[in-house]
């Protein structure tokens, strides 16, 4: 049985806190970041890592180093988080079909892919 972590049981924030699947110069470039975004490493993705950070929202890249979006839902899901994950990317020609392999591996998960156009920054 995984641990559930859920949104209401969360502490009252005046600002959300994010985890970054991914490292923080593969997002904006020069851009600055305080203590409520923290960036790791998929292998960062752990149950302590989610108890002790208490993320609202989990994000990543549709692909990060060798691991996919499916890779990190999977990952979410079988450590019992049941909060939102975002996949941010650009021109994706099938969100749909993303999302639907995320929704059969993953069932339950809050996923959505936030499409995002080209910008002067690097976002992967």
């Amino acid at each position: 049985m995984g641990m559930a972590i859920q949104l209401e049981n969360m502490r009252t924030f005046d600002r959300a806190r994010m985890l970054v699947v991914g490292r923080s110069d593969h997002w904006v470039s020069g851009a600055r970041y305080d203590d409520s975004i923290r960036f790791i490493d998929v292998m960062g993705l752990t149950a302590e890592n989610l108890r002790d950070f208490c993320p609202d929202m989990v994000m990543s890249g549709l692909f990060v180093g060798a691991f996919d979006a499916l890779d990190i839902a999977t990952r979410l899901r079988s450590l019992g988080y049941v909060g939102p994950y975002r996949v941010v990317c650009r021109d994706l020609p099938n969100p749909g079909l993303v999302r639907k392999e995320i929704a059969e591996a993953a069932p339950g998960l809050d996923f959505d892919i936030l499409a995002v156009p080209e910008v002067s920054g690097t976002v992967h």
